[in-house]
């Protein structure tokens, strides 16, 4: 009885089928396009960063705070949790630029947005929202303990920046006010507005509530 040898494969039984190959290019563009779309959003969140940080101090800048505490202000209509809105405005800023120059004047902003960043809570967000303006919002903070942080702000942060910064002068002056007791975004502003310029007037580099008149 003759011995059946097996077939040889031919080359042709390794080569892809027309579809197959097919299918292989289709995955490949797949890829593809998927690295090219994961590249793409990095770049976009990249870009959005960069729309809301200021470049000088690398905090977050006015767009930043607006948006955030437009989202704030959602949330405690939702859920009623509200929050506190801190504005500080650097004393004698000016006057600190004509005899120290602009130089070192961006150096003393850039190391108040350091140091007050490093004195607040985590959850904090803190902001610069003008040329010597900053700002904080305190999610789920009442008045009284907002109150606390600006006293420390004012004590212990302002010696912090006064010894790193010489003989530059250094106050600030911060008003306080509860996002509990505005019905709208622009009345709470506003609020901690007036109440920081009470304490600038009042002789500058200490805090004034809502409420002090």
């Amino acid at each position: 009885m003759l011995s059946k040898n097996p077939r040889t494969p031919s080359p042709s039984d390794h080569q892809p089928t027309g579809d197959q190959s097919e299918l292989r290019k289709l995955r490949l563009e797949v890829e593809s396009l998927r690295a090219r779309v994961s590249e793409q959003a990095k770049e976009i969140r990249r870009l959005d960063e960069l729309a809301e940080t200021d470049q000088l101090t690398g905090i977050s800048n006015r767009r930043s705070f607006e948006n955030e505490i437009k989202r704030r202000f959602c949330e405690q209509e939702r859920d009623g949790r509200s929050f506190c809105l801190l504005i500080i405005d650097v004393d004698g800023f000016k006057q600190i630029n004509d005899q120290f120059g602009h130089a070192e004047g961006d150096r003393l902003l850039k190391h108040i947005a350091t140091v007050v960043r490093s004195n607040v809570r985590q959850s904090d967000i803190v902001s610069r929202i003008g040329g010597d303006e900053f700002s904080i919002i305190m999610p789920g903070s009442t008045l009284e303990e907002s109150e606390h942080a600006a006293q420390r702000l004012v004590q212990r942060t302002v010696k912090m920046i006064q010894a790193d910064m010489g003989d530059i002068p250094v106050g600030l002056s911060i008003g306080l006010a509860e996002s509990a007791n505005a019905e709208e975004i622009n009345l709470l502003i506003e609020a901690a507005d007036r109440a920081m310029y009470r304490a600038k007037k009042a002789g500058g580099n200490r805090y004034k509530k809502e409420s002090d008149e």
